[in-house]
């Protein structure tokens, strides 16, 4: 009998979408020293077995309908395993064809995790959940990678960068006129000048160093704005779903006004990354004291 056999299984659920750099970064795992991980992909429900252990599912942005039969797997009543996600987020309201104002209503945790043991969110508690009872704010851990320490001071060479995401593209939308926002004057003469990145494919260091070389970066992905953050830059943000709206350090969201006046008035965190990595260290001890050494 080998010692996996003998000790509780620890497993790694999250999206293993090869093609999105944040979901593959997302995952708790590539940071803490948490021992005999096995990763599983949520999508794939049968995988996962029903065996005594500790099983954390992200990150990334989980909690939405698409995702719900597969949660509603993990949380079945026999379960024999403690429960725990880390830095993940919600979308309640989802529409890939808008850009939501600023006066939208963030997404809350509670529709799709209250049935787990314990709860790291990336949604900042503003959104109405109550902290301290299964619900932590944990942003995602990707905040860990030494790559931020690497790259936050380098010095900005251009003004503005557009990082997009893979299946809502933002830059080709505005040019093409298809989205709303192409109504806003003078957006698509700046759109045309900047540079464009997404959150297509694996390399961090690739979409990081994007990032760091633009003072301001605008974006409609989740890690864009996330990272973006977490490097000291200024973002403008323009959402199609909800869970845009869930950040601690909150970005810019643009209105009708031109784009020069949105990054005047766009701010940096320079406090944002030893937040985030402080939020999930203390997560880490926590998990720990409660679910023993896992």
């Amino acid at each position: 009998m080998t010692d996996t056999a003998l000790s509780p299984r620890f497993l790694s659920i999250y999206r293993r979408d090869k093609k999105n750099v944040g979901d593959l970064w997302s995952v708790p795992q590539k940071f803490f020293p948490l021992r005999g991980v096995t990763h599983l992909d949520l999508a794939e429900p049968d995988s996962i077995p029903n065996e005594p252990g500790v099983y954390v599912v992200g990150g990334g942005g989980l909690g939405r309908a698409g995702f719900q039969s597969f949660l509603d797997r993990l949380t079945r009543k026999d379960r024999k395993y403690t429960l725990i996600a880390w830095g993940v987020g919600a979308d309640t309201a989802l529409d890939k064809a808008a850009v939501f104002g600023a006066g939208t209503e963030a997404a809350a945790p509670e529709a799709y995790f209250s049935s787990f043991d314990a709860v790291g969110t990336r949604i900042w508690r503003d959104a109405g959940y109550r902290e301290g009872d299964i619900y932590d704010w944990v942003p995602c851990a990707s905040c860990m990678s030494e790559l931020f320490l690497k790259l936050r001071d380098t010095r900005p060479t251009r003004k503005l960068g557009i990082y997009e995401h893979l299946r809502v593209p933002l830059a080709s939308r505005v040019l093409e006129g298809q989205s709303p926002l192409a109504q806003i004057p003078g957006l698509g003469p700046l759109f045309s000048r900047a540079p464009v990145a997404s959150n297509r494919g694996a390399d961090l260091a690739e979409k990081l160093e994007f990032m760091a070389r633009h003072e301001v970066i605008a974006t409609n992905s989740y890690h864009g704005v996330y990272w973006a953050t977490l490097l000291g830059r200024k973002v403008l943000c323009y959402p199609f779903k909800d869970g845009l709206f869930t950040f601690r350090h909150a970005p810019s969201y643009p209105g009708e006004e031109g784009l020069e006046a949105a990054m005047d008035r766009a701010r940096a965190y320079p406090e944002a990354l030893d937040d985030c990595r402080a939020a999930n260290i203390a997560f880490y001890h926590k998990m720990q004291e409660r679910f023993g050494d896992f």
